[in-house]
């Protein structure tokens, strides 16, 4: 019944809010066959596969060289690092799974409303005064000894040459300075950036798998 409930609230909303077409997305933990069930029972469909993963901060968290004409910079909090931020985000993520589009405004307000966002973590990456890679932090973990990687892009054109890992490295290494005892992100498994593979070379492990089931929400008229 509440599932139910959800699907019709959720077409509400969409037709209020004017969107032409609209998608309802469930998580599902790996073996909760209840709920799986449960979902395509009521007309959902499987679309991703999510991974959670962790690495305990030890010795082996050390930074690393950026690629030779790659500048690594602490976030500043300008407006001019901003737009910067937001740009590379937007690029990054264009084809990404469940990714839309916001204005800088928008990216700002949503990345600013974390209530313990580890700035001091967050990292852009230049070529020449060209951004070309971003990370943003969380310390949603904080209370748990732990560092969170929140997002972490970089521009199509400049992928493979090193500069996620390095800016994912000083992250890390920077997170066990602070005393933080391990460190976590989420990645989609289906992501084609080579994602998953980078954070096994760094270190991390899956720690937990959540399966992602969607249903199109067909258009309620006006009332």
């Amino acid at each position: 019944v509440m599932l139910d409930w959800s699907v019709h609230r959720a077409a509400e909303r969409s037709r209020d809010a004017g969107v032409a077409e609209a998608y309802l997305v469930s998580g599902c933990h790996e073996g909760d066959e209840t709920l799986a069930a449960t979902l395509r029972s009521a007309s959902f469909e499987h679309r991703r596969v999510f991974h959670r993963m962790r690495m305990e901060l030890d010795a082996s968290a050390r930074s690393v060289e950026a690629p030779d004409g790659v500048d690594v910079v602490p976030f500043d909090g300008s407006d001019a690092q901003w737009a910067a931020m937001h740009a590379v985000m937007s690029a990054a993520f264009a084809e990404h799974y469940g990714y839309a589009p916001t204005s800088l405004s928008a990216y700002r307000a949503a990345t600013s409303a974390d209530p313990v966002p580890d700035r001091e973590m967050w990292r852009l990456a230049y070529v020449g005064l060209t951004p070309v890679g971003a990370l943003v932090a969380s310390g949603r973990n904080a209370e748990n000894g732990g560092g969170y990687v929140r997002e972490l892009g970089v521009l199509p054109d400049y992928r493979g040459r090193g500069i996620a890992s390095a800016m994912l490295r000083e992250v890390l290494a920077g997170y066990r300075q602070l005393g933080r005892t391990w460190a976590g992100l989420g990645v989609d498994v289906h992501n084609t950036t080579g994602a998953l593979g980078l954070y096994e070379r760094v270190g991390l492990r899956s720690d937990e798998v959540l399966h992602a089931y969607e249903r199109r929400l067909l258009p309620l008229t006006a009332s």
